[in-house]
């Protein structure tokens, strides 16, 4: 059977390599929880303006699909390999080698004539090999097997104390697990606090009508624990830069950035090649500061992977 990855391996491992550990969890919850995409092989048949619809970053997309392309070609190179070493080698080697295909013709010729003469050569072969490989290997007596273990080695609890045990670990696991909750609420009671808790709306008032217009989503979720001002990374400085030279303010420039950096992770130059004509109609981002985005990404030359080829997921 066919190995497998698990998405949610892959998610925390894409998050840890973009620095974005804390939104693995939610990013996790909306594929594996709500669409039950358990598997990485599921991801192959979503197509991206899904993935975006359910508020996916665009740098993630990018990187999932990068990650299913290699895959893909991982498993071509190795189908052909299997095929060249276990299919055409030996073919090949039948072919030119006199000795191997001289004996091969006088089998198939003896069976066809002499099928019970054949057979019985065929049957001598075996006993005469499985003599000689029991020749070869020690002979391991009883005695000796019963001095390699001991009286404990091999020990079956019965039912009984299985299930003694289990309800024991059960309920052990129960007492810390209320410890946890009665310390949880006195601390409560101790600050004054009572009932969940939420967090404060962000001080930037896009992220807060992003928090307000959709909330429970993903592009929520990261604008609520974005701080007010965007993550300093080449996408801002160079916005930045944009709007000294088109007169506009840093509050001005604020929403456009959030909305590339922080829902996005668009944060690299390379990075504006993956933005393209409908996501920037959707963004209603002003025209100039679409194209002069775009000359810049264009001087790049295309996105860097910040995928690594040693993933460690979990197979199934």
């Amino acid at each position: 059977m066919t190995k497998q990855k698990l998405t949610k391996d892959l998610i925390k491992t894409l998050c840890s390599e973009l620095q974005k550990d804390a939104c693995a969890g939610t990013l996790i919850k909306k594929l594996v929880g709500e669409h039950w995409l358990e598997k990485v092989e599921d991801l192959r048949y979503v197509p991206q303006h899904r993935l975006e619809s359910w508020g996916v970053p665009l740098k993630l997309i990018d990187e999932i699909y990068d990650f299913l392309a290699e895959n893909e070609a991982d498993e071509g190179a190795h189908d052909f390999n299997a095929y060249v070493n276990y299919t055409l080698r030996p073919t090949m080697q039948s072919y030119l080698t006199p000795s191997i295909t001289f004996s091969k013709l006088r089998d198939d010729a003896e069976k066809r004539r002499q099928p019970r003469t054949w057979a019985a050569k065929r049957l001598q072969r075996w006993f005469r090999h499985r003599q000689q490989q029991r020749a070869r290997k020690p002979v391991i007596t009883e005695d000796q097997v019963l001095s390699w273990v001991e009286d404990g080695d091999f020990f079956k609890p019965d039912a009984g104390k299985s299930q003694e045990t289990r309800e024991k670990r059960a309920k052990e696991s129960l007492k810390k697990g209320v410890a946890r909750w009665r310390a949880r609420k006195a601390r409560e009671k101790a600050e004054g606090l009572s009932g969940p808790q939420q967090r404060a709306p962000p001080a930037d008032s896009f992220l807060a009508k992003i928090v307000e217009t959709s909330p429970n989503t993903i592009p929520a979720f990261l604008a609520q624990r974005a701080a007010a001002k965007p993550r300093d990374c080449e996408v801002y400085q160079l916005f930045t830069e944009f709007g000294n030279k088109l007169n506009q303010s840093e509050e001005e420039m604020r929403p456009y950035v959030h909305r590339l950096v922080t829902i996005n992770w668009i944060e690299e130059k390379e990075d504006l090649v993956l933005v393209e004509d409908r996501h920037w109609d959707a963004w209603a981002i002003p025209e100039k500061l679409v194209v002069l985005a775009k000359i810049e990404g264009g001087k790049t030359g295309g996105a860097k992977k910040s995928f690594r080829r040693d993933c460690q997921c979990v197979f199934l």
